[in-house]
């Protein structure tokens, strides 16, 4: 699948702390590529200047970010890597967003928890 790039005013971008604080919105990005998958890990790309109100947030461990296009949810998940590019006032961050999805094929589901293998159909 192809990642999306829309105008990013079509998009809600929100960033929280690790205790899923809403430490408020990226309403100015640099860049935004959504990546949406059916059944696969989605992931964003997310580029703000070094100067922007919550690139510290987005830095800091446990940071997490959801994404929503035209108020439908998109994404959500933690910010797996920062990278940084040029210097000075030209410095930009680029952070990957990996969508909780990922913690679905993580985990045995089944249809009947207390039973057997042989009584789950």
């Amino acid at each position: 699948p192809e990642a999306v790039v829309i105008d990013s005013e079509a998009f809600t971008v929100t960033v929280y702390d690790k205790n899923l604080v809403r430490l408020g919105w990226v309403g100015d990005p640099e860049s935004l590529v959504v990546t949406p998958r059916h059944m696969q890990q989605p992931t964003a790309s997310l580029t703000v200047a070094a100067d922007h109100r919550l690139r510290r947030a987005l830095a800091s461990p446990g940071a997490r970010v959801t994404i929503h296009h035209q108020d439908e949810f998109t994404l959500g998940g933690p910010v797996r890597l920062v990278q940084s590019e040029g210097a000075g006032d030209e410095r930009t961050f680029t952070f990957q967003v990996i969508d909780d999805w990922r913690l679905l094929t993580r985990i045995l589901g089944w249809a009947n928890p207390t039973g057997t293998i042989t009584q789950q159909g």
